[in-house]
């Protein structure tokens, strides 16, 4: 998990690929769907960006909803 300053107060976040790498850890590659709940634009600002403090822009949009997939039927013998 990471930290940010944005206006007064830190935000903590997932960066997109860790979360990607951690379900694939737990429910295994293609074991876990993800879903868009919804797509909104939250926030829009020009900011300064990463340890270079270079300018851009920073967008931020609401969660998307992850679960488990349908595991494959077990065959009795």
């Amino acid at each position: 998990m990471r930290q940010r300053e944005q206006g007064s107060s830190k935000v903590s976040y997932l960066e997109g690929w860790q979360v990607i790498a951690e379900a694939n850890r737990i429910f295994g590659f293609d074991g876990w769907q993800r879903e868009t709940i919804e797509v909104r634009c939250v926030s829009q600002a020009e900011r300064t960006i990463g340890r270079d403090q270079r300018t851009g822009w920073g967008v931020t949009t609401p969660p998307v909803s992850a679960s488990p997939s349908a595991a494959p039927p077990v065959q009795q013998r």
